[in-house]
């Protein structure tokens, strides 16, 4: 691809010590994806960056060589037979314990009195009143609509659904965009520059720093770890759906307090949403 004198690109190489993977994002959009490496020292010896390019010059800027602050956070990746792949934490809503009973009545009873004895109402038919004729009085009434074996749904991954995410207009797409669309798509489809979608989402932090042998679990930090960063929501945003431009980190999980009860945590965040009234151009 060719590229215009006196732009300034944004390059992301994120290395996997462990498994030996490293990741390349160029503007913040995911352009090599998991590729092997192979490494016989144990270690970085140098980091090197040239040009080989003989008609051109490169200015480099703003290098930054340390440990992963993302937590491992990746935008939606399509593979080739077309399903998204994302790795989402698990996402649990009300405990069994939390819901309740089910609605239920009122055992129903019939009462006698002067009136019931009457010769009328001991006919056969009853004198036309049906027993226990109606609903019974309301005992217990539980507003879930749903329930399951781990609570008020299924303790599953998270799911990236279309109504999580935000439209924004074109007019607040912004610059910093167009990295997406010179890399999705080179024409604007049927004519027209493309929508902005952004997707916001929990993420679990997924990288450890030497953290010792006693906090590690699958890998990853112990969620009961109160010294390390444990999470945040992230954004991503696309005008495909195929090709995703990584926002980065939009709330992190140690801001979290209990204002209310002050509780002290940890605190999760589960299925954020942000809307955008296009009226008053507002979030």
């Amino acid at each position: 691809d060719s590229e215009s004198t006196g732009r300034w690109r944004k390059l992301d190489m994120r290395l996997d010590w462990g498994a030996n993977l490293y990741d390349i994002y160029l503007d913040d959009v995911l352009v090599v994806n998991q590729s092997s490496f192979y490494t016989d020292q144990g270690g970085i010896l140098s980091i090197a960056m040239s040009n080989y390019h003989p008609n051109g010059s490169v200015w480099f800027d703003e290098i930054f060589v340390g440990v992963d602050d993302t937590m491992g956070f990746k935008c939606p990746i399509l593979n080739s037979f077309g399903n998204v792949e994302m790795k989402r934490p698990i996402q649990q809503g009300w405990k069994v314990s939390d819901l309740g009973g089910n609605s239920h009545l009122h055992e129903m009873q019939r009462l006698s009195s002067h009136l019931s004895k009457r010769d009328v109402y001991n006919r056969v038919d009853g004198g036309a009143l049906v027993p226990f004729d109606g609903g019974g009085h309301r005992a217990y009434m539980s507003d879930m609509k749903f329930r399951s074996s781990d609570g008020d749904h299924d303790d599953v991954a998270g799911l990236f659904l279309a109504g999580s995410l935000l439209q924004l207009p074109n007019k607040l797409a912004g610059k910093e965009d167009e990295s997406i669309i010179r890399i999705s798509q080179k024409e604007p489809l049927f004519g027209k520059v493309h929508d902005t979608y952004v997707w916001y989402g929990e993420h679990n932090n997924m990288v450890h720093h030497h953290i010792g042998e006693g906090l590690k679990k699958d890998g990853y930090l112990s969620w009961n770890d109160g010294n390390h960063v444990r999470g945040g929501v992230y954004g991503c945003s696309t005008h495909d759906f195929v090709t995703w431009k990584n926002l980065g980190q939009m709330l992190n999980y140690a801001n979290l307090t209990d204002m209310v009860k002050g509780i002290p945590g940890p605190f999760h965040v589960e299925r954020p949403k942000v809307l955008y009234n296009t009226a008053t151009d507002c979030y």
